[in-house]
């Protein structure tokens, strides 16, 4: 398979968006440091959050998407945007501490922090989660974790991802996992991981 990006060539190329109806304390601490970051004060278009354009969304609870989902706010985005795009990195965050706990919701984010936490906090999750999207091995471990959930699978799907990987193309892909029995869902999510591996090493390499 190739080798996982440098993380300082991801960092150069990687587009952060913030999700958030206030202004984000540490923009232009991001800023100052080389990311590439913008900040949305609303939801305009739900599609260009699982579209793969941005590496890591940084996504508040409370305030965003109102007029849509008044009572969950950026939980519905989250969950929205987890039901299309399951590899999508997104980090959580409320200046409300009991938000982080809001039932199971909070769980489908990549990582939770509460709004007062320090830059290094932000900047350590954002990295981690760069780390992580630019390294081959991650999407390996998703699609197989998602076609074979028993962590039982033969050698020649393990084959057959890592040729996809290394190819960006699923169409050996699909019929590997017909062949252990993947269903149709299972298929398309290992289809989507792939996708978003593609656009993301597209964008760092």
């Amino acid at each position: 398979m190739p080798k996982a990006i440098p993380l300082e060539e991801v960092q150069k190329r990687a587009r952060l968006l913030v999700v958030d109806d206030n202004d984000f304390v540490y923009m232009d601490l991001f800023r100052r440091d080389g990311y590439h970051i913008e900040r949305w004060p609303s939801i305009t278009d739900l599609s260009q959050l699982t579209d793969g354009r941005y590496t890591v969304i940084l996504l508040d609870i409370h305030g965003v998407a109102v007029e849509s989902d008044a009572a969950l706010q950026g939980l519905g985005i989250l969950q929205a945007v987890k039901n299309t795009k399951p590899g999508q990195a997104v980090i959580l965050y409320s200046s409300r501490k009991h938000q982080l706990s809001h039932t199971g919701l909070v769980q489908l984010a990549d990582r939770a922090l509460d709004k007062r936490q320090s830059y290094i906090d932000f900047k350590l999750a954002v990295d981690e989660l760069l780390k992580r999207q630019a390294d081959p091995a991650f999407y390996m471990a998703q699609i197989l974790a998602g076609l074979d959930p028993a962590g039982q699978a033969p050698d020649r799907l393990r084959r057959e991802v890592e040729w996809a990987l290394a190819r960006k193309d699923p169409s050996r892909l699909r019929d590997a996992a017909r062949g252990v029995g993947a269903d149709a869902a299972k298929i398309e999510l290992a289809v989507s991981l792939l996708d978003l591996y593609v656009s993301s090493w597209d964008a760092f390499s």
